[in-house]
């Protein structure tokens, strides 16, 4: 071994993660060098300078010292192609679903109508809405595709857009935009220098040198970064006036989407451009929404109000220490008399409000110890004795970032040059605007249009209240259902309950238009018959009974002989904490609270015979073909959690139109996140195997007839007693 590769071998794994900063567990010293040798000589002599000497110090500077070759190379650009079809169109595999459904969209976009249509795994849906819209874009036409998540965004975007424009014969221009804090800034980097380490500057540089998007996505060694010191911020965020505009990537990104004839992005940025009449997107006739069936809590999350004790407090004192200190600034500089005094004022109201929010904070903390509950609904009477300090907090946010903006105007007027002061009224003005809002709707807690309660963090320590709005319907058909001159497209393998779309078409607002909507479920080519076995247990236990874990434990147990990986879908943490005392095998992975699924999913597909027990995130957006998926335990019918207020609410406004919101909202909603959790299981026509619903209550209910009409196939009825007999016995 010479003496770079003896070096390499005594360099850690750490180390090399922040050279090879978009992967991980490669670390050939070939991958490694090439890496280097795009890195600047200025750069790696500033790090070697700042660094503690060591063997990547040493291989770093060896390979300096022998002329390594720093050559030109080509960025990678992730958020912006032009599609270059094959001369030789590509041939598609005939799927029924498929072209039913490429030819109702077809005619939806010709004619402006909306088409609800449900497409189960195996149906193509991808392709049947990207053909027919790439088709479309003629005489500058442009369309909009939505996702609830990152990853069919990605897939859509490097893989299926391809095929797509491949069968047509005809390039497109595509761009995918993702929400503003997914992207690098300039600005918040160069002002948190101090902070970064040698070692994550390295690959933070590497980072910008290969990136041309700025996709921080992109980015996988971060372990001593905190986050929010390099992401844009749409407070923080100051455009075109922001010193590093000229370079800023996060506005070429959106600057390319607005030249774009696809834009791929997310339901919640879909939802914020319509708010903002198409800033981010531009016109656009067409529009599809996949994955439709989260478009209910997309739209709860971007039109509730929220106050954040906790974040509220610290973004105040964050505000307070940044002016003082820049107030030294302006007493010394030339500005008049007057304009200083402004100023001085300014930070007396912050004082005041931040003084004022902390005093709210020990009283909501309060009430909230008092009552000990997590998540608790509230009227404005919880304020009753303070009312007059709660107005007053609300007048000194709105008084702070209304003069926060007028200090913007008085420092332009008085030519003032100093940018960062320019910045910080600037984030002060868009943030306290912010809190105004949200504290006014929520400490107000009149309007009922909104669910109102706060959660309680015990181990933090905090109290946030929230105001949700119950009639998602309205909302969204007044925004974006009003626009007459577009065409709707929603899709999911997912949207019916019992064969009906009723629920969807109320959460959307589609049920009250007059516009004419088309609703279809297509086939799908898989052979479930074949491909799929679904087992539902009778005489197990009531999920709800104290019994019922032990036995749904011993069923597990069983399969476990199977030699298989498997999935255990929960509904609640306290499942996952009772199978955790109960298995100690190596091959369980337990999911925990705020945990990120990748790092799980990425040990399950290593591992042999893995048993993934996992709750909300493993029911959907899953995609694990082949042997990484052969049996899927269900725990129990996935209801929504009776109390939740949100919940609570919409159940009550339901009740008083006198409607059954068992029947209409709660068991399709349990209906539709059961058959994603089941949709995990076959992903393509080779795939095989088992499903296990241990919750009785699916036969014995009068509502199970409702959720087995749902499944693909019908299912066996095994008796509990008789199952684990036999299976010991053998």
């Amino acid at each position: 071994m010479d003496k770079k590769s003896s070096l390499f071998s005594k360099i850690s794994e750490q180390e090399k993660n922040a050279v090879l900063f978009d992967r991980t567990g490669n670390f050939s010293e070939r991958s490694f060098k090439e890496r280097i040798s795009h890195y600047s000589e200025a750069l790696l002599n500033s790090f070697i300078m700042s660094y503690p000497a060591g063997p990547m110090t040493e291989y770093i500077s060896k390979e300096i010292e022998i002329g390594g070759k720093h050559h030109f190379f080509q960025k990678i650009n992730s958020s912006f192609k032009i599609t270059s079809p094959e001369n030789l169109k590509i041939k598609l595999e005939e799927r029924e679903g498929q072209m039913r459904m490429i030819s109702d969209i077809n005619e939806v976009i010709e004619s402006g109508d909306i088409l609800i249509g449900e497409a189960p795994p195996g149906t193509g849906k991808s392709l049947a809405y990207l053909i027919p819209l790439i088709r479309s874009l003629k005489d500058s036409r442009r369309a909009v595709i939505s996702t609830n998540t990152k990853n069919l965004q990605m897939q859509l975007f490097n893989k299926d857009l391809d095929i797509a424009s491949d069968f047509t014969g005809v390039s497109v221009s595509a761009s995918m935009l993702k929400g503003i804090g997914n992207y690098f800034c300039f600005l918040k980097y160069n002002e948190n220098l101090q902070k970064i380490t040698p070692l994550t500057k390295l690959a933070l540089e590497g980072f910008l040198a290969f990136s041309s998007s700025g996709d921080l996505s992109e980015l996988k060694y971060y372990n001593d970064l905190d986050m929010n010191d390099i992401t844009c911020d749409n407070e923080y965020c100051l455009e075109a006036t922001c010193p590093f505009s000229s370079i800023c990537l996060y506005l070429k990104v959106r600057e390319k989407a607005l030249s774009s004839q696809i834009i791929f992005t997310n339901h919640y940025l879909t939802l914020i451009d319509a708010e903002l009449k198409n800033k981010f997107f531009g016109e656009y006739q067409s529009i599809v929404f996949d994955e439709a069936h989260n478009l209910e809590g997309a739209i709860t999350d971007v039109y509730s109000y929220k106050f954040d004790f906790i974040y509220a407090v610290r973004m105040m004192n964050y505000f307070i220490h940044t002016f003082k200190n820049q107030m030294k600034f302006i007493r010394s500089s030339n500005l008049s008399t007057d304009a200083v005094n402004f100023f001085d004022n300014l930070l007396t109201t912050m004082n005041d409000a931040s003084e004022e929010t902390d005093m709210l904070f020990k009283f909501m903390l309060d009430v909230a110890e008092t009552e000990k509950k997590e998540r608790n609904e509230y009227s404005f009477r919880i304020f009753r004795g303070i009312e007059e300090k709660v107005k007053s907090l609300a007048g000194k946010l709105y008084a702070t970032a209304n003069n926060a903006d007028k200090g913007i105007k008085i420092l332009k007027e008085e030519k003032f040059r100093m940018l960062d002061i320019y910045q910080t009224l600037k984030y002060i003005s868009e943030k306290t605007n912010r809190f105004f809002e949200g504290f006014s709707v929520v400490s107000q807690a009149d309007n009922e249009e909104y669910a109102f309660f706060y959660e309680y963090d015990i181990r933090r320590k905090n109290v946030i209240l929230n105001g949700l709005p119950v009639d998602t319907g309205e909302m969204f058909s007044k925004i974006l259902l009003s626009r007459e001159d577009v065409s709707f497209v929603f899709t999911s393998a997912t949207l019916t309950a019992a064969n009906s779309f009723e629920m969807f078409k109320q959460q959307t607002g589609i049920k009250n238009l007059k516009r004419h909507c088309r609703e279809d479920s297509y086939e799908s080519s898989f052979d479930y018959e074949k491909q799929m076995k679904v087992v539902c247990f009778k005489g197990i236990e009531d999920p709800n009974n104290e019994g019922f874990m032990e036995k749904a434990s011993e069923v597990i147990e069983i399969l476990l002989n199977r030699e298989k990986r498997m999935f255990v879908l929960a509904t609640s943490y306290a499942q996952i904490d009772y199978l955790k005392t109960k298995f100690k095998d190596k091959r369980f992975l337990f999911q925990k609270k705020e945990e990120n699924g990748d790092k799980l999913l990425h040990l399950h597909k290593q591992r042999k015979a893995s048993v993934l027990v996992g709750t909300n995130m493993f029911w959907e957006g899953v995609d694990l073909p082949g042997d990484l998926l052969e049996i899927i335990v269900i725990l129990k019918m996935p209801f929504a959690v009776p109390d939740d207020p949100i919940i609570k609410r919409r159940c009550r406004v339901m009740e008083e139109n006198n409607r059954d919101p068992f029947r209409e909202y709660t068991l399709p909603q349990a209906i539709i996140k059961l058959k994603q959790g089941m949709g995990r299981l076959i992903r393509n026509k080779n795939d095989s195997g088992e499903i296990y619903i241990l919750d009785e209550r699916i036969l014995t209910k009068s509502y199970g007839r409702s959720v087995l009409s749902s499944f693909y196939v019908k299912p066996e009825v095994a008796d509990y007693k008789i199952f684990i007999n036999e299976k010991k016995e053998k």
